[in-house]
């Protein structure tokens, strides 16, 4: 399972035209590309990028760890919510370029789930920003996943929030930091990393068939990562529906096919 959420996360440095001497200042945040045909979309939050039509300023790292320099070519425009409400943002990458370099790294419509029910196990993907390093020869960094489940709404934390937590677009998941809970994929006890560098990460849900047997169709794209409540160890993760909701918004040609994968959710031009 992890094999195949790894090949399905790209994580993005935006340097914001800072050196590598100033690496204190860039920024670092993790997403997910969708195919549409058409076009190649990067589904991430919005507090993660700027909104400007042609950015020059980012690397993409794909899952063996290594960031590779991209220019204006492969990153085409950037679409980010006012407000960042709700937390969902595109990054629109060049389809020649990317997949020369990342084609293993591609989910499409059908990776992606919109009812999700409360308590489903899922997992969220990105790279840490602590794991994230500058070396001589490059820029290194070390993809994360933690196994965790959405909240049912009664049992959400009773915290004052900027934005309060709305049934309608939030998924909230517990995040702790007692390592005498929290096991490795070898059953040892551990610690989970800072989880900045995480946002815009996905959410992925495992809807195990009858078999109980895990295979990549049983994983789906549920919600994107957006914020964490370090204090009281739990993360907030936007329900995908609303990142669709701004590929629809913005992109007329593709809307007959969020429609026709989502029927009860958005309705045939």
């Amino acid at each position: 399972m992890l094999p195949f959420l790894y090949d399905r996360t790209v994580v993005v440095i935006d340097t914001k035209d800072k050196p590598q001497s100033q690496k204190d200042r860039w920024s670092i945040f993790s997403g997910t590309v969708v195919d549409f045909g058409e076009r190649l979309l990067f589904a991430t939050a919005s507090h993660c990028i700027d909104n400007f039509e042609n950015p020059t300023r980012f690397m993409l790292m794909s899952h063996d760890g290594r960031f590779d320099a991209v220019d204006a070519s492969v990153i085409r425009r950037t679409i980010a919510m006012d407000n960042d409400r709700p937390d969902v943002g595109i990054l629109e990458l060049d389809r020649s370029r990317f997949q020369s370099a990342y084609s293993h790294s591609v989910s499409t419509i059908d990776n992606i789930v919109v009812d999700c029910p409360d308590e489903y196990p899922a997992t969220v993907m990105g790279a840490p920003s602590e794991e994230v390093k500058v070396f001589e020869n490059g820029i290194r960094g070390i993809l994360a996943g933690f196994t965790t489940a959405g909240l049912r709404q009664d049992a959400w934390p009773k915290i004052n929030v900027t934005n309060p937590f709305d049934a309608a677009i939030d998924i909230i998941a517990r995040y702790p930091n007692d390592n005498d809970t929290i096991r490795d994929e070898k059953g040892l006890r551990s610690t989970l990393p800072d989880p900045h560098g995480l946002s815009g990460g996905g959410y992925w849900v495992h809807r195990l068939d009858t078999s109980g047997i895990w295979h990549p169709g049983v994983s789906q794209l549920a919600a994107i990562q957006s914020s964490w409540q370090q204090k009281h160890e739990y993360i907030r993760l936007t329900k995908i529906e609303h990142w669709l909701r701004l590929v629809y918004s913005h992109y007329p040609e593709l809307r007959d096919t969020i429609a026709c994968a989502f029927p009860e959710t958005f309705r045939p031009q």
